[in-house]
């Protein structure tokens, strides 16, 4: 036990015997056993294998290097192992998440953090076995629990799980603390450990592993961006000239290149290729490209002359950016918001959406539409209400002042209609069958 002892910690010891526990107990489980047994045969699948088995390689080769200049030892073998299976594994099983804005920021951020350093100290310094033993179960279900209340009450705000939710954070805010006096007044109390140069490089050891991780992520969830969008266009152009399409496809190597930006915008106006009049280098060349805004003079309403300033300010709005002004069919310009669900959004209910809308002119906007739609099944009053707030930070966003009669108008669910001495509002609303949808035009002269 001694020799094992000083291997692993009690924490890592507790977590190997309440795993081996977990796995004996699914066993005598008909349902858990075939549901591990179908994730035990996704994570199999070919595609998996290769990318667990070249993400190991390359972290081999990373290790290699952190030992050719001499940081890596083999007494960091087993902190390693556990980063792989604990951490870049979850990475690689989450990296659809790579298209997040942020995603791989987030990650040097979260390498780099405060919270490394104390999770260290919480892993240096651990309870002793019986304790630990105690505890990992009881935190863990209570980590599950809260969880559990917290998508709960995301699904309906009116239910109790608001105080179940709370009730487990102040828990596990008060377990957390207790933890953290502990670990203070051990590295008070054995200080000198932590001026070993070995204790040091074990501290940095997860903080290069993760930043020497990031090229290969990046270039995984790359490969996966273009075989998403390969397959896409192959599938919707498989009745075309497969010249045409194949050089459609080399432009967009060339174009895009590693920029997953400029992916993005391929994804949005792919569809509007025309192969019988678009040359494919052309088309892509400026699919990729930044659109660069003008200011305008064909709108009355100053602020609709200043195309970025109006995707800038709505953008903060909190129903999400607006996308980029351009035109690829016709010449009209317009820019749109993806649709912002909102409200009880699991089957079979319809979830609430809004959505900004903006037409006009290359260099100045026509019209802005901010649309609502409430499904049948939804708290109307609430959607009716979280509308009303997103008009006001529009027309404060634009920097107009808002009528106090259209607020009213939205809160009676009324037609409204002004003219302004630059601009018009109109405010209508339609009743379909599963939803309803209400919408705000400001229209310029």
């Amino acid at each position: 036990m001694d020799k094992l002892l000083q291997i692993f910690s009690t924490r890592e010891i507790v977590t190997g015997v309440w795993m081996i526990i977990f796995l004996i107990s699914i066993q005598f489980n008909t349902t858990v056993r075939i549901a591990c047994h179908r994730v035990l045969h996704v994570l199999t699948h070919k595609k998996i294998l290769l990318c667990i088995l070249f993400l190991g390689l390359y972290m081999g080769g990373v290790t290699l290097l952190l030992l050719k200049v001499k940081f890596w030892s083999i007494s960091m073998l087993k902190d390693t192992i556990l980063w792989f299976f604990f951490f870049a594994l979850i990475i690689l099983f989450n990296i659809q998440k790579a298209k997040e804005p942020g995603f791989f920021k987030n990650l040097v951020k979260g390498s780099i953090s405060v919270a490394i350093f104390i999770e260290y100290l919480s892993n240096l310094y651990t309870f002793p076995l019986l304790a630990e033993l105690i505890t990992f179960p009881l935190i863990t279900g209570l980590i599950i629990l809260q969880s559990f209340a917290e998508v709960e009450y995301k699904r309906d705000p009116q239910s109790q799980y608001q105080r179940t939710s709370s009730c487990l954070n102040k828990v596990l805010t008060l377990t957390g603390g207790v933890m953290l006096i502990y670990v203070i007044y051990k590295t008070l109390s054995g200080y000198h450990n932590l001026a070993v140069a070995d204790h040091f490089r074990l501290f940095l050891l997860p903080v290069f592993l993760t930043l020497f991780s990031i090229p290969y992520f990046y270039g995984l969830s790359l490969y996966i961006e273009y075989e998403r969008l390969f397959i896409t266009i192959k599938h919707t152009r498989r009745k075309e000239n497969p010249v045409i399409i194949q050089k459609f496809l080399i432009a967009i190597l060339l174009y895009a290149n590693i920029s997953k930006k400029r992916i993005s915008r391929i994804w949005k106006y792919h569809l509007t290729f025309n192969p019988r009049k678009d040359d494919p280098f052309v088309y892509i060349k400026k699919a990729v490209k930044k659109p660069v805004y003008t200011i305008g003079t064909g709108s009355q309403l100053p602020i609709f002359n200043d195309i970025g300033q109006v995707l800038k300010a709505l953008s903060g709005n909190g129903i999400g950016a607006v996308g980029e002004w351009r035109t690829f069919y016709d010449n009209t310009y317009c820019a749109m918001t993806g649709y912002f669900t909102f409200g009880k959004d699991y089957p079979p209910r319809i979830p609430n959406t809004l959505v900004y809308n903006l037409t006009g002119e290359e260099t100045w906007i026509k019209e802005l539409s901010l649309s609502l739609d409430i499904g049948y099944q939804q708290d109307q009053q609430e959607a009716i209400l979280r509308f009303r707030d997103i008009v006001i930070l529009t027309f404060q966003s634009l920097n107009l002042s808002y009528p106090e009669e259209l607020i009213s108008a939205i809160c009676k669910e009324e037609e409204w209609s002004i003219e302004e001495e630059n601009y018009y509002v109109t405010l209508n609303t339609q009743q379909f069958e599963l939803l309803k949808n209400i919408e705000l035009k400001l229209t310029t002269k």
